[in-house]
């Protein structure tokens, strides 16, 4: 059965609403309309494969529909009118996977929206996502929390690194492709050599906390992250 995607508007205004139907259309993401009264209840019920909570200002309205969401582990795209550095800061800390501010260009939308639904279908079949992974039993990388650890030394990571670090902790020991790991960063358009930097950072931190070299280069694919040293 489908898994669809929530769409969840907030007082929008009629043509960035409009924008985001059409690109939602173009990429072929199937989804369903839910009013911001319904969320908590629908979510007892049955979660969708993401959401996107679209507002026209920020309201208490919608930061209390994003934190229902961020509990039961929904990756949600929050879009939103007038948006301030505050205001995505407290997004992001409340658990959205990305804040787009509006009006936004079609193609920004359509990467974004890519990226979200994309970046679920890539997930393990199963049981719903752990609340953390464990690598090479040296690294423990916490997903509710979206932090990492090495140790008891925490590794401060961007929302792009921890995204790419993320993706191949879940497929640990398997290949992950370069535009898979360029979704999962939340940008199908990044470039090899923009995504062999946040590697190549990524790498950086990890062995300043003290972890062992433990993300592979594979020739002409992609990276792949060792499950044991």
């Amino acid at each position: 059965m489908t898994r669809h995607t929530w769409l969840i508007p907030l007082d929008p205004a009629p043509a960035a609403f409009k924008t985001t139907l059409g690109t939602l259309e173009d990429c072929a993401i199937p989804y369903i309309i839910i009013g911001p009264e319904l969320v908590r209840e629908r979510l007892d019920e049955t979660a969708p494969l993401a959401s996107i909570v679209h507002g026209g200002a920020i309201t208490p309205e919608l930061m209390d529909v994003q934190r229902w969401l961020a509990e039961f582990h929904v990756p949600t795209l929050v879009l939103a009118e007038r948006l301030t550095d505050h205001y995505e800061a407290s997004l992001l800390d409340r658990g959205a996977r990305d804040v787009v501010g509006l009006p936004a260009s079609t193609r920004k939308l359509r990467s974004r929206l890519d990226a979200l639904v994309r970046s679920e279908r890539l997930a393990p079949v199963g049981s719903s996502l752990p609340d953390s992974v464990s690598v090479a039993g040296t690294m423990d990388i916490h997903l509710r929390q979206r932090t990492v650890d090495v140790g008891s030394r925490r590794v401060n990571l961007t929302k792009s690194e921890f995204e790419i670090l993320l993706a191949l902790a879940l497929h640990q020991g398997d290949v992950m492709p370069r535009a898979e790991l360029a979704v999962a960063a939340g940008n199908a358009y990044l470039s090899d050599r923009a995504l062999e930097s946040h590697i190549s950072r990524i790498r950086m931190k990890l062995r300043a906390a003290g972890a062992p070299d433990c993300i592979d280069s594979v020739r002409s694919v992609g990276y792949r992250l060792q499950t044991a040293q």
